[in-house]
């Protein structure tokens, strides 16, 4: 399933908020639930939607979607920072 963050998802996202960051709202858009959020464990990133977590063997483009969540969290937005992209999460 290809998922992507667009610049409202980023504007309106809030950094360091599990469920309504960026990536969340973008797979709200897509998945149609509000029962995601993105999660980090060990410097490793997962998303858990509904109660089922999807590692970074499930998320294809994983080190990009992992750069975005630290930029975005950290509040580098823009120029190599937190941009829109896309990524494939398998379901």
């Amino acid at each position: 399933m290809k998922i992507n963050v667009t610049w409202k998802d980023i504007y309106t996202g809030t950094p360091c908020d599990l469920e309504n960051c960026a990536l969340s709202l973008a797979l709200q858009r897509v998945i149609q639930t509000k029962n995601i959020k993105v999660r980090c464990q060990k410097n490793d990133y997962y998303i858990e939607i509904d109660s089922k977590k999807y590692d970074k063997t499930k998320i294809k483009d994983y080190s990009t979607l992992k750069k975005f969540i630290h930029n975005f969290d950290f509040g580098n937005f823009g120029n190599g920072g937190a941009e829109p992209f896309h990524f494939d999460l398998k379901i």
